[in-house]
């Protein structure tokens, strides 16, 4: 029995992500899977919010001072991240820690009545370097809920974008159910090809980007 995320217009997914979920919960269907379309059960923009608090305070504690070295030693995007950290006050931390709990019984105690969840691994596919905003948290829209909800959970490819670029399906179970996770992941992947497709990239781009990284 499983839950397949409805897509609101407010995740911002892009048509070719849509498609591939439901390509995907089709799969399942022919599996023999009940498969039941459902509200997401937590809001991603508060997932998004509560975690931040908790790794924006936890990143400035550890990593603050090195915010303070010469700028050139770090990411200006990196150096804002842990910056808007040292604004989270001790109070405001611990609040963020006591709600991590309270949303961790909640959604363990809603995906005990499902084998798993299925969701988008990302809004998108890949964009650009030049085209990433460093202040959006779009592609943490569906996976931050994992590691914050301290959920088992696994990508795997299904789908590519009409660029070619790979689209993946998140598969979510509760704590207990790490095999059911791994099981249902494999079962799709051994009911489609999309793992053993690569996306085009450019010989000469792709040898220009590892020179440039070195």
């Amino acid at each position: 029995r499983l839950a397949a995320a409805r897509l609101p217009a407010r995740f911002a997914c892009s048509e070719a992500v849509r498609a591939a979920m439901a390509d995907a919960a089709a799969v399942f269907r022919t599996l023999g899977a009940d498969v039941i379309e459902v509200e997401l059960p937590w809001a991603p923009e508060e997932i998004l919010a509560r975690s931040s608090a908790i790794l924006g305070h936890e990143a400035w504690r550890l990593h603050g001072r090195y915010a303070c070295s010469p700028p050139a030693r770090m990411d200006p995007a990196v150096v804002g991240r842990l910056q808007a950290g040292r604004r989270i006050s001790a109070a405001d931390y611990a609040a963020a820690l006591t709600q991590r709990g309270i949303d961790q019984r909640r959604q363990h105690a809603w995906l005990a009545d499902w084998d798993a969840l299925l969701l988008p691994s990302t809004p998108i596919t890949a964009r650009a370097c030049e085209e990433i905003d460093e202040t959006s948290m779009i592609l943490s829209t569906f996976t931050r809920a994992a590691t914050y909800l301290d959920l088992p959970a696994v990508s795997v490819p299904a789908g590519l974008d009409g660029d070619g670029l790979p689209i993946g399906l998140q598969v979510l179970v509760h704590p207990e159910r790490e095999r059911s996770c791994l099981a249902i992941a494999g079962a799709f992947e051994q009911a489609t090809r999309w793992h053993t497709l690569r996306p085009p990239v450019h010989a000469d781009w792709a040898h220009a980007e590892t020179a440039r990284m070195r």
